[in-house]
């Protein structure tokens, strides 16, 4: 689930009171049915701050935010039905993802972008962290950068795998994370591990990041929490990127490419394109 959050409003907004958004954006369900008092015991937020945040968000009270979670937070299965039966038409459907773009792009920071850019053609290893769905995310960003002779590595993204390849992560390396509604909790220590090595960490994601071990952020929206959630405003900031990527690349990553199709073009009539 989400709140509608302005830029006047996030910035009035603590550090503690972001993470216990963040919190209750990820386990809705279950701090629909919490007290006061289990929700500060679960977030190691005191029950002073959790009491202010609805009045802050623009709620009476804790009871009300309460019932405005309950009536928001939706199973994936009534996400897509009520995408089905809300939109008419697949131009429809398109024409709403070209206003999630824009909305988006509302929320970039250029410089910011730019930083982005220069880490991932600077850094020697990128690494990139993604589970289940924004996995696509991740091998698509892998595919583009391998053509520029990037060395790139997609995290293990679940379990005790994590740590066989933590250790590998230096500061003149690069971390990107795709994690839109919630961070997982091998994410949560790959950031914090990354933040002891100095390497530089992104994140991808819905949610409006207040997180200092964070370096760079990409908000994406996807749309209302009623809705199905597509990647494709996510496809278009990695093609954005791959793109800015070239430019900075110059000469030498078009050469790298020029490399690759001679070398297809030497190999078409064993292996067809």
């Amino acid at each position: 689930m989400v709140f509608n959050l302005t830029d006047k409003s996030i910035k009035q907004l603590t550090k503690n009171e972001m993470k216990l958004i963040e919190y209750i954006c990820s386990y809705s369900q279950e701090v629909a049915f919490m007290s006061i008092h289990e929700l500060s015991q679960a977030t190691h937020i005191s029950q002073s701050t959790i009491s202010r945040l609805p009045r802050h968000l623009g709620f009476d009270n804790f009871k009300q935010m309460k019932q405005y979670i309950i009536q928001n937070s939706l199973s994936p299965n009534e996400k897509i039905s009520a995408t089905v039966t809300q939109s008419q038409s697949v131009l429809e459907f398109l024409q709403l993802q070209k206003q999630y773009l824009e909305q988006s792009m509302n929320h970039i920071d250029l410089e910011d972008f730019q930083h982005i850019v220069d880490h991932i053609v600077k850094a020697e290893t990128i690494y990139l962290f993604a589970k289940g769905a924004t996995l696509a995310l991740a091998q698509l960003l892998s595919f583009r950068l391998r053509r520029f002779k990037k060395k790139v590595v997609i995290m293990p993204s679940s379990g005790s795998e994590i740590f066989e390849t933590l250790p590998l992560i230096t500061n003149q390396d690069y971390m990107m994370i795709f994690a839109f509604q919630k961070t997982p909790i091998e994410a949560q220590i790959t950031i914090e591990y990354c933040h002891e090595q100095h390497c530089p960490v992104m994140m991808m994601s819905s949610r409006h990041l207040k997180e200092k071990k964070i370096n760079h952020h990409l908000y994406v929206y996807r749309g209302n929490e009623d809705e199905y959630h597509s990647s494709a405003i996510a496809m278009a900031y990695i093609d954005a990127l791959i793109i800015e990527v070239a430019k900075a690349g110059g000469k030498e990553y078009m050469q790298y490419l020029e490399d690759m199709y001679q070398l297809k073009e030497n190999h078409k009539t064993k292996i067809q394109r």
